[in-house]
């Protein structure tokens, strides 16, 4: 049997990400992100959502950065570019959603939703914030679309990384048959549908070391519940989206799977910019120069430091 390991190799990083790990990321000016967070002061809080336990980080001054992480994620992912967003006069508060890092797990597919929506509202409204921007990557892209449906009035801005508009013929439209797989401790269907073309096979201790690794840090039955509320976080209309008043930038690698919603959004959705990154994939495009590149670009133009 033929192996593909630049995909396979594609794939772990994934895992390596879901256990804690961070991507590689540029900085601004010279200066590396551990010397950037070395010297700024991080807050670590915790706030109840309705009987849920959030956990965040909140480091530097200036205009609210909200950073919203992905699926097997937690807020450590985004360590890189908060560094570089400290660095260029930002403030940036990252969460851990319901059902990932330090953050509360239930197990229920009920807990998820647009709950994990309100988690963010609920946030801003802890830490006394009226306004700011909202950078998802992947899921966390998902939860700030419909954030800026239900509250424009509290966004400068919107930014999606890596996701687009979860509609009928999206690869993650088969979330129940996703969210099993998850429950059974197998993660390699998501990751397919995330890979553009055909999957690739791998021999059963690739297979099990990728799933250990990921699950190591994650609960199986709390992720399985999370992508049970998908379709309940994406309720979008091409009519809806076209009636966007939130600047909104979509950040995607155009060899993802998930290109496809993006631009289908695209074809329908107003105040959108869409930025298609060469080369870069669902697992690779958040630690790519142009994302940040891309993103301090939309923040400096959206708001004032």
């Amino acid at each position: 049997m033929h192996i593909d390991r630049s995909r396979f190799s594609m794939w772990f990083l994934l895992a390596v990400v879901a256990v804690g790990g961070t991507l590689a990321a540029p900085s601004i000016n010279g200066a590396s992100p551990r010397a950037i967070l070395e010297t700024a002061v991080i807050t670590d809080g915790s706030f109840n959502s309705n009987g849920v336990q959030i956990y965040f980080s909140d480091t530097g001054d200036g205009d609210a950065v909200v950073l919203v992480h992905g699926l097997l994620g937690n807020r450590q992912q985004w360590q890189p570019i908060s560094s570089a967003l400290v660095e260029a006069g930002y403030r940036v508060i990252a969460i851990d959603t319901r059902g990932h890092g330090q953050s509360d797990k239930p197990t229920q597919a009920s807990q998820y939703g647009a709950r994990m929506v309100e988690d963010v509202v609920r946030l801003l409204d802890h830490l006394g914030l009226d306004r700011v921007h909202l950078v998802g990557y992947s899921m966390g892209g998902l939860i700030t679309n419909r954030f800026r449906a239900e509250y424009p009035s509290r966004l400068k801005s919107a930014t999606l990384g890596g996701f687009g508009w979860l509609n009928d013929e999206s690869p993650l439209a088969d979330t129940t048959g996703l969210a099993d797989s998850i429950d059974g401790s197998d993660v390699t269907p998501l990751l397919s549908s995330l890979t553009p073309g055909d999957a690739p096979e791998f021999p059963e201790a690739q297979r099990s070391a990728m799933n250990g690794a990921i699950f190591a840090a994650n609960d199986p039955a709390a992720i399985a519940a999370v992508v049970r509320g998908f379709r309940d976080i994406d309720t979008h209309t091409a009519e809806s989206l076209a009636t966007n008043l939130v600047p909104t930038l979509a950040l995607v690698g155009d060899q993802d799977a998930l290109i496809r919603d993006v631009r289908a959004m695209a074809s329908v959705m107003s105040n959108l910019e869409v930025v298609e990154l060469t080369g870069a994939n669902h697992m690779t495009a958040q630690s790519d120069p142009r994302f940040l590149e891309g993103l301090l670009g939309f923040l400096n133009q959206h708001g004032s430091n």
